[in-house]
């Protein structure tokens, strides 16, 4: 049974964690200090440090917090659906629009991981989830290869691929590239562009 002290914990820890992702996602990592992630959620910056260790932490916590919650989803609607074309949509659905709302986390986290400020136990969890996707997914697309309605390609390099176009196209590290007004409208293309390239004819 978990205690109501454990509860509080689990509870506030989560609190600061939505506090620094309203935070972080809006504004450059440099923009931001811990006082500031402190004070939006109403707690003093000792309490911060009794659940990270710095602001490092924070942002490899928002990263991983938010490939676990991508995982289950996929889990929830691409691994568990029998439809594998429809899987695959749902996918990049899920995925383009995970990278439009973390874009500025995750562009953050690579350029504190390049600069080797993140930890290797933070960079490992993160790229143990990162494996995992692309192992689920890469078994969603293997299943449409048996099925004889994708392509017979590398279904691992295949889900690499998606990723890194998903990546790029919603990155906003290039602040001059205009970006669409209609999300809804570039999935859309990006649909019909990668089922047109990757199903049998």
């Amino acid at each position: 049974m978990v205690s109501l002290k454990d509860k509080e914990k689990v509870f506030k820890k989560q609190l600061i964690a939505e506090g620094a992702y309203e935070l972080l996602s809006n504004k450059p990592y440099e923009a931001v200090t811990v006082d500031d992630i402190a004070r939006l959620v109403g707690c003093g910056k000792g309490t911060l440090y009794q659940y990270f260790q710095n602001k490092d932490h924070i942002l490899s916590y928002l990263v991983l917090q938010g490939l676990e919650n991508l995982c289950a989803e996929v889990e929830k609607q691409c691994v568990k659906n029998p439809d594998v074309q429809s899987a695959v949509n749902n996918y990049l659905g899920l995925l383009y629009y995970f990278y439009l709302d973390h874009n500025q986390i995750f562009s953050s986290w690579s350029r504190r991981k390049m600069d080797k400020s993140i930890s290797a136990e933070w960079i490992n969890e993160v790229n143990e989830k990162l494996r995992l996707r692309v192992q689920m997914v890469a078994g969603i697309l293997e299943r449409g290869i048996k099925e004889k309605k994708f392509i017979a390609v590398d279904s691992c390099e295949l889900a690499n691929i998606i990723e890194t176009i998903f990546q790029d196209l919603t990155f906003s590290s290039a602040e001059d590239r205009p970006h669409s007004k209609e999300p809804e409208k570039v999935l859309d293309l990006m649909k019909v562009v990668l089922n047109n390239g990757i199903l049998v004819r």
